[in-house]
């Protein structure tokens, strides 16, 4: 093959790996100008993004111990972060005695990490290995069921303010 072609497959391959880790959210403007008819002033404007979720390994089978013949866990847990994006809503203020500009009123929410677990399922170990009784046939014990809580963490902040015209 050429060099080029071989170079150019090398750059795509490294697009295609990168893109995953930058692209952590999409941009999103919400059209809200269908509002103007029925509203009594400009229509409020939307800007966002959708975040991407990016699921993790999920929780490792605990080992087997001496005398244990099947894992505890039934279903693991499963780890999702995601950056949830910067939010912000801005509407106008009209004025109610006459056309002057009061400015915008606007309300934000940063962009903060989020981690989620999905929840999970757990069994115990109902099953032990054999013994010289019964045949060497493995004994069933009484299964210990429990579900384990999904969980979501993160750190939100949220912002009230106004924006003045100067002036």
């Amino acid at each position: 093959m050429k060099l080029k072609v071989l170079a150019g497959l090398g750059v795509l391959a490294s697009f295609v790996v990168a893109t995953p880790a930058v692209a952590a959210q999409a941009p999103v403007v919400v059209p809200l100008q269908g509002l103007d008819a029925a509203l009594p002033m400009d229509a409020p404007t939307l800007r966002t993004g959708i975040p991407i979720p990016v699921p993790g390994t999920p929780d490792a089978w605990h080992p087997r111990s001496e005398g244990e013949l099947s894992p505890e866990l039934a279903i693991p847990q499963t780890p999702v972060t995601s950056d949830l994006p910067r939010t912000v809503l801005a509407a106008p203020l009209p004025s109610v005695l006459d056309d002057e500009d009061l400015g915008r009123a606007r309300v934000t929410s940063d962009a903060s990490q989020m981690a989620a677990r999905t929840p999970g399922f757990s069994l115990g170990r109902p099953i032990t290995p054999g013994n010289g009784e019964d045949l060497g046939l493995p004994e069933i014990g009484t299964p210990q069921a429990a579900v384990l809580a999904p969980a979501l963490q993160g750190d939100l902040s949220s912002g009230l303010g106004m924006d003045v015209p100067a002036v």
